[in-house]
């Protein structure tokens, strides 16, 4: 049903307080036409509903006169754009694209009649009048705010565990604490104590002896000694001398010592070694190493009011005969009572004597 020009008679009362509009369908409850006759009973009138536009109540002027029944009462103007003769007219919507279509609106004036007029109002009251035709697609909006984020789920619950992997290979074994190695075990001076009898003494017991390291197995010399590319003083085995300067004490490598293999020949009742032979300096490996005194010693007064002096030996640089490091480190100051080392290959050895005054 349209509502702009169709009336819909509906059989018995209807009873319009009760109308249910579901989409485009109107459901009426009714009464019978003659209750008195029919069986009680309750009715629905059905009624689709199609949208209309009010302002179509002025086109339907156009139309024939309803009272009309012969032509001679009938006037119709109407405008042909584009005429061609013997061109077939067609109403607009009918016919091909090629045919002259009538327009009945554009060049026709139309006068609406009163009841025309009041079909119109009447539609808008009904429709509301600030409802309008469906205009063209308005640009898009601003965006809108970013909302909260919701609440986060409750995690779900853990998947199974995996298949145990193989078991990988072995890896090799560490070297581990080890006594198979190479200590220190003599020594040509007394640790901590006074092992000379003033600075003359000391000077000739080092042009004769030097400062010796004995070890319980040969060493490679030239691990020792360098490779003689900085000089001919070792950097590996040193003696340091504590003497005044500058008003306090300072630590100076003890100059014009020459570092040698050698071989023992002598100790005293303490173990301390007191002779040695000297063994070329082409020898490749030797089971003991000293600083020797080529000379004399500078005539410096400070280094002869020297009473402190500091062996030190690198045994991480220095090899034995099966490619290891010596284990060096001077534990408790206890060589010769105690050989050095920690079963660890390496470390550093330190020892220190004293010159009486």
């Amino acid at each position: 049903m349209n509502p702009v020009d169709t009336r819909e008679g509906i059989a018995g009362e209807a009873r319009f307080q009760r109308l249910s509009a579901v989409l485009n369908r109107l459901y009426l409850a009714a009464l019978d036409a003659a209750p008195e006759t029919q069986p009680d009973r309750g009715l629905v009138a059905v009624i689709n509903v199609r949208e209309g536009d009010c302002g179509a109540h002025f086109d339907h002027a156009i139309g024939p006169c309803a009272a009309c029944e012969d032509d001679d009462h009938c006037v119709t103007l109407a405008h042909l754009p584009g005429y061609v003769a013997d061109t077939p007219m067609q109403n607009e919507g009918e016919g091909d694209e090629d045919d002259l279509h009538i327009d009945n609106l554009t060049h026709r004036p139309l006068v609406p009649s009163s009841n025309t007029i009041v079909d119109v109002v009447r539609c808008m009251l009904e429709q509301g009048v600030a409802q309008g035709r469906l205009g063209p697609r308005g640009p898009a909006g601003a965006p809108g705010r970013d909302c909260r984020d919701g609440i986060d789920g409750q995690d779900g619950q853990d998947g199974a565990d995996g298949q145990d992997g193989q078991d990988g290979a072995d890896g090799q074994d560490g070297e581990g604490l080890s006594d198979d190695l190479t200590h220190i075990v003599g020594l040509s001076w007394l640790h901590d104590r006074i092992s000379y009898n003033g600075f003359g003494d000391f000077e000739g017991r080092m042009r004769e002896i030097g400062i010796v390291l004995e070890f319980d197995r040969a060493i490679g010399v030239r691990t020792v000694l360098g490779t003689g590319e900085g000089g001919p003083d070792s950097r590996v085995f040193e003696l340091l001398a504590r003497a005044p300067a500058f008003g306090g004490i300072v630590e100076v490598i003890v100059p014009r010592l020459v570092c040698e293999p050698c071989e023992l020949t002598g100790r005293d009742g303490d173990g301390r070694i007191v002779s040695v032979d000297g063994l070329p300096s082409d020898t490749e490996f030797a089971r003991a190493m000293r600083l020797r005194l080529d000379g004399e010693f500078p005539d410096d007064p400070d280094q002869r009011k020297a009473a402190t002096y500091r062996v030190v030996f690198r045994s991480d640089f220095v090899r034995n005969e099966a490619d290891q490091a010596v284990d060096g480190n001077h534990v408790f100051g206890a060589v010769p009572e105690r050989r050095s080392g920690d079963r660890l290959p390496g470390g550093t050895f330190e020892s220190w004597f004293y010159l009486a005054q």
